[in-house]
């Protein structure tokens, strides 16, 4: 699995640089800043549709995880398999 080599998104984060994954800093959103919107899909002239919190988008990226992992697609470079913690 690749990583970002990022400093620590936040003193809280309790790490100086190294390396981090996205499923890393997506837990520590989750974790921190959990009801802080995350991202907001817009509809038709710009009005906001959806918004999902940190919360919100971690608990999807784990059920699209566990389904690959359902699907045998851990072998496959679009999903990774490094620990439990990856999904």
């Amino acid at each position: 699995m690749s990583s970002l080599a990022v400093g620590s998104p936040d003193p809280g984060f309790g790490v100086g640089a190294q390396s981090v994954t996205l499923v890393d800093l997506l837990e520590w959103r989750a974790r921190v800043q959990a009801e802080r919107v995350a991202y907001t899909f817009l509809g038709e002239g710009e009005a906001e549709r959806i918004s999902l919190t940190w919360s919100d988008l971690h608990r999807k990226a784990q059920v699209i995880g566990r389904q690959l992992i359902s699907l045998n697609a851990t072998e496959k470079p679009y999903c990774s398999s490094g620990s439990p913690r990856d999904v």
